[in-house]
């Protein structure tokens, strides 16, 4: 294998280039590019955070795409798809399959799956009904072979392994956040002197997936308010500090919590040393699982409703772990919360069906990638 071209249907991000280990690839001497659809898909839409290669080119149409396909080495080339396969998208996966691409997949998530009553509830709405019945129509598209499966699937963890179990071919990789956190194992530096707790911030008023996936926007001020008025007692109960680790791109004002310290590509660091984390449903919560550090879940009324997804991951953080999760709207709930104890057996147990695997655990991810990549035969 020579050449990887990853294809993604939003622009290339600091984030999504060490995800997928993309500088480690073109250390080897392997040929890199990044498609970039977002045109096809989202056309007009900026992104924030985009980042510029000169390995990334915009494709801006499905006759372009086919074109760039005809003057590729297919035999000697991988096709990275970073784009999870449903209704949208299946015209894509239609025309990969027609030229005969060899296919990779990096699952993004590795969790929340839907409880079988919400399931049933939303496909009782007729948009989600809708959109249920596409997506059905894709599923026997490639139950047909009218697309085929992926050549390769790297997995992190039994849940991603499950969910592609009917793949031929899988590799055990490591979630990116546990790499990082053996990476940074040998650091024995403080950031910050005293005591303190960790708010891991998901950026679910701001974030950039709130637009490129219309969600309904979240009332900023009760939700920072709500968030803020449960930071304070805290605060005061504990006698110790709040610190936000922001997500990854969003620049907050200082007033938006109340001038308390953040810190952006900071979080495991600031885990390591907490007292307890604060969560909602961030993938960062599993720097607290490798730190085995007591997590606190919250949510508010109008987070639970506009944002579905997210609560599904803290319903599925809570049953996984172990944790009661607490409604910071209710006044009931934020007298009567405390600091769970910490269950070893349900931390490891979430290590090893989202984060890692026993085969892997002592390797990093981007030597595996490699390995894999570079000795790809079909």
């Amino acid at each position: 294998m020579e050449k990887v071209i990853y294809i993604s249907i939003v622009s290339l991000t600091s984030q999504i280039e060490k995800y997928l280990r993309i500088p480690d690839v073109i250390e080897t001497g392997i040929k890199v590019e990044y498609w970039d659809l977002k045109n096809i898909y989202f056309k007009g839409r900026p992104f924030k955070d985009t980042i510029l290669r000169e390995y990334s080119r915009d494709i801006n149409s499905f006759r372009e795409l086919k074109e760039h396909l005809k003057k590729e080495e297919l035999t000697n080339t991988v096709f990275v798809l970073q784009v999870y396969f449903e209704w949208r998208v299946l015209s894509l996966y239609l025309i990969m399959t027609r030229f005969g691409c060899k296919i990779v997949y990096f699952p993004w998530v590795t969790h929340a799956r839907k409880a079988l009553i919400t399931r049933i509830i939303d496909k009782l709405r007729p948009i989600d009904l809708f959109r249920a019945s596409l997506n059905l129509i894709t599923k026997l598209c490639k139950k047909a072979g009218l697309v085929k499966k992926y050549d390769l699937v790297f997995t992190a963890g039994r849940l991603t392994r499950d969910a592609f179990k009917d793949h031929r071919r899988m590799v055990n990789i490591n979630y990116v956040d546990y790499d990082y956190y053996q990476l940074s194992q040998n650091n024995p530096e403080r950031i910050i002197s005293g005591d303190y707790c960790v708010f891991l911030d998901e950026g679910c008023v701001y974030n950039e997936d709130v637009k490129i996936l219309d969600m309904e926007q979240l009332d900023s001020g009760k939700f920072y308010g709500a968030l803020n008025h449960f930071f304070n007692d805290i605060e005061k109960r504990f006698n110790l500090k709040v610190v936000i680790a922001t997500h990854p791109g969003i620049k907050y004002d200082k007033n938006v919590f109340l001038g308390r310290e953040s810190y952006e590509g900071k979080t495991c660091e600031l885990v390591k040393d907490c007292k307890f984390v604060i969560s909602q449903s961030s993938t960062s919560t599993s720097f607290a699982v490798l730190h085995k550090k007591p997590i606190i879940l919250i949510y508010t009324d109008e987070y639970a409703v506009k944002r579905k997804v997210n609560f599904r991951t803290l319903e599925f953080l809570s049953n996984k772990l172990g944790l009661k999760s607490y409604n910071i709207d209710l006044r009931e709930d934020l007298d009567t919360f405390e600091i769970p104890a910490i269950n070893t057996d349900l931390y490891d147990n979430y290590k090893y069906s989202c984060l890692t695997s026993k085969e892997s655990e002592n390797e990093l991810s981007k030597d595996i990638v490699i390995r894999s990549l570079r000795d790809f035969r079909i």
